[in-house]
């Protein structure tokens, strides 16, 4: 037995209510609990709807108001390639930085010297230095004892080691992030 038209618009009308009611509920608990100005890290290439990438790109301070509040001066950071780190607020850690301050990459101080080697040959040469001992002193030196010493030349390389790079960084995954556009 068919279902009369007046009963079929009836369900209709009332699941299109529900559903708009249901993404309604949806949006205000969404800004609710998710501010505007918050990064996300989203697992995709392209921002979805209603979000904006973290490129640095200007937005419009009116268009959108409670972005505007953690960014006032209308500029979304640039957290491409970025880790984003915790404000010191006074532990003394980082000290001396301000909120959305960017930091340029750097490596903890490193520094060595090995002077005045004279010596019959270093047998191995470990860690992070390599050597040779390619440059003679003259045997009748009245420095050196006679028998052949040599000056050994010793350098410094960490990537014999440690995995190198043109920059210090942890081990991590790529994610795009992303502002909820409000």
């Amino acid at each position: 037995m068919p279902l009369p038209a007046q009963y079929l618009n009836w369900l209709f009308r009332d699941v299109y209510r529900k559903t708009f009611e249901l993404q309604e509920k949806s949006e205000t608990l969404n800004s609710r609990v998710i501010p505007a100005w918050m990064p996300i890290a989203c697992p995709m290439s392209e921002a979805p709807a209603g979000y904006l990438k973290c490129n640095g790109a200007a937005f419009d301070k009116e268009k959108y108001p409670e972005l505007a509040e953690g960014y006032p001066a209308g500029v979304l950071p640039d957290l491409r390639g970025e880790f984003i780190r915790g404000w010191d607020d006074g532990r003394r850690v980082d000290a001396g930085r301000i909120i959305l301050s960017s930091q340029m990459d750097s490596i903890q101080h490193l520094q060595g010297s090995i002077d005045g080697i004279q010596m019959k040959g270093i047998a191995d040469y470990k860690g992070v230095f390599l050597g040779s001992n390619n440059s003679t002193v003259n045997k009748e030196s009245s420095d050196l004892p006679k028998g052949g010493y040599g000056v050994a030349n010793v350098s410094f390389n960490s990537a014999n080691v440690a995995r190198s790079s043109n920059e210090t960084r942890p081990r991590n995954i790529a994610f795009l992030y992303v502002v909820r556009a409000a």
